[in-house]
């Protein structure tokens, strides 16, 4: 035992002491490769894992739209269809309202002028008057026509929203008139609530007709008319135009109120207005201005799309739709076959990973196993 521990204390320590740190960190520098390789094949599965539940869920999609297509297809075609369809006739019967409102303005036209020449060649004041009278009403008819023929009225659904203003306080404003959507009853053909007459009410209008006319004729005086059974009274301005009498001027003077502060003070609010709110105001109105002509634009543009829809509809839209689905059908396939080559790459190149992590791992055992045999050996030898 004392031969042992002489030995013993001849072994130099320092060498032991410095296998052991190079042991230590060779064993550390392990931990952290072995900890490195799992991270390295756990990304690589979670990777392999996600593209396989993306293709999966892929496959479904593709799927499910291919079997909604298959049963809303034919009932969506048929609803785009009857929609155009109704697109169509309301197209027509818009083409067919604006030329008979025309024609409406180019017939009161003409029986203005018919009654004013009538009431340029009549010599009775009565009669002149009366063709005045037709010739304003045809006048009136005819600009009511024109007004509703520019704004472009189909009901009351358009009617209800008024066009769009310039606000002057920022962006555009519109407002609503609160009227009902739904149509309005049918007037009767005949005008307003004027009661209808009897026959023995005509027949005593005709005989007082007749009376007074007869009187005239020999020179008396025509009997009175019977009084009005509250019945309106309408009023029939003539000579509308005519210019009227100069009102007098009031007695009373007005004399402003001057001062110097108060000039000061006027001259003031003008140059602030100047100088801050009109720049704000006419930069707010053009651009307002500017939203407005560019929404018109637009507005404008998609009507004519629309306008021109039906002109589209010819052989060479279904010979393009067959060239689109063609040239849609070889770029999925040239899709899926890129898509499996890929995926066969990565699947590849996984496994080759895999055979060199394994290599590695396993030539990492042996030169442990023989490092551990040659170790006991060792021991065995001092022993």
């Amino acid at each position: 035992m004392a031969k042992l521990d002489a030995e013993a204390s001849d072994v130099d320590i320092s060498d032991f002491e410095t296998d052991k740190k190079l042991f230590k960190m060779r064993n550390l520098k392990r931990k952290f490769e072995v900890a490195e390789l799992e991270s390295t094949k756990n990304k690589t599965r979670r990777t392999l894992f996600a593209d396989k539940m993306s293709n999966k869920l892929g496959r479904h999609a593709d799927y499910g739209e291919v079997r909604y297509r298959e049963i809303y297809a034919d009932a969506a075609v048929t609803a785009v269809q009857e929609k155009e369809v109704q697109a169509e006739k309301e197209r027509k019967k818009d083409m067919q309202r604006k030329r008979r409102r025309e024609k409406t303005v180019a017939t009161n036209l003409e029986q203005k002028e018919l009654a004013l020449q009538k009431a340029q060649a009549a010599e009775d004041e009565v009669e002149r008057q009366k063709f005045v009278r037709e010739a304003q009403r045809a006048e009136k008819k005819a600009q009511q026509t024109k007004i509703i023929l520019a704004r472009g009225d189909k009901g009351p659904e358009i009617r209800a929203v008024s066009p769009l203003e310039p606000n002057f306080s920022g962006g555009m404003m519109s407002t609503f008139t609160a009227v009902d959507a739904e149509p309005a009853a049918r007037k009767s053909k005949r005008g307003g609530a004027r009661p209808r007459k009897s026959k023995e009410q005509k027949q005593a209008e005709k005989d007082s007709a007749e009376a007074a006319q007869a009187a005239i004729d020999a020179g008396e005086e025509p009997p009175p008319l019977p009084p009005a059974k509250d019945e309106p009274k309408i009023r029939i301005k003539l000579n509308a135009k005519d210019p009227k009498e100069p009102r007098e001027d009031s007695p009373a003077t007005f004399e402003p109120f001057v001062s110097k502060g108060y000039n000061q003070i006027y001259d003031q609010i003008w140059r602030d207005l100047a100088r801050k709110d009109v720049n704000k105001v006419y930069k707010l109105a053009g651009e307002s201005y500017a939203t407005r002509v560019s929404n018109l634009k637009k507005t404008a543009i998609l009507a004519s799309k629309e306008a021109k829809r039906w002109q589209l509809k010819t052989n060479k839209g279904t010979k393009d739709l067959q060239a689109r689905a063609k040239r849609v059908m070889r770029e999925m396939m040239s899709f899926w076959k890129r898509n499996e080559r890929e995926e066969r790459d990565l699947r590849r190149a996984a496994e080759k990973q895999e055979i060199e992590n394994a290599k590695k791992a396993e030539a990492d055992r042996e030169a442990n196993r023989q490092k551990r045999k040659l170790t006991f050996h060792w021991e065995e030898d001092q022993d």
